[in-house]
């Protein structure tokens, strides 16, 4: 299920209060706010999309090599998506085993080496670290049983 609620402040007890007795995994976007409920709550687990990610190396592209072969491994795991979109769940999960970890894997290592290679005040050595910092969580979008509890 998909849900959108609406505050209009940011405050840390919004999430508790939108969140009840959810529990499952909360795609959310890198929100401080959301780290403490999922603390609290054992049955809930924190994801991250691709789209925040994707969005630092994009305003990079026309600039930078680097920027432009992430995007094109973003793309790749956004292909999949569209392939298994309204498959069943069991199905997703296979494909995104099979395939997208793959992708995702390789991309983490491709971050870590271009990591060590650029200047870490450039623009694009923030938007390797900000990927790399959020790895766990993006990853959980493809394999669930492997991202962290929380």
């Amino acid at each position: 299920m998909v849900a959108y609620v609406y505050a209009a402040d940011r405050k840390a007890e919004r999430p508790d209060a939108h969140l009840g007795d959810f529990a499952g995994v909360l795609q959310v976007d890198g929100y401080g706010g959301y780290a403490a409920p999922a603390r609290r709550r054992q049955q809930v687990s924190l994801a991250f999309g691709w789209a925040h990610a994707r969005c630092k190396f994009y305003e990079l592209a026309d600039s930078s090599p680097v920027a432009t072969e992430v995007l094109r491994r973003i793309a790749a795991l956004y292909a999949i998506e569209d392939e298994v979109r309204g498959s069943p769940a069991e199905q997703r999960r296979a494909v995104r085993d099979a395939s997208s970890r793959i992708i995702a894997d390789d991309l983490r290592q491709y971050l870590e080496a271009r990591n060590r290679q650029v200047s870490a005040k450039s623009k694009l050595g923030e938007a390797i670290r900000y990927t790399l910092r959020r790895g766990a969580r993006l990853r959980q979008m493809i394999c669930p049983q492997l991202a962290p509890r929380s």
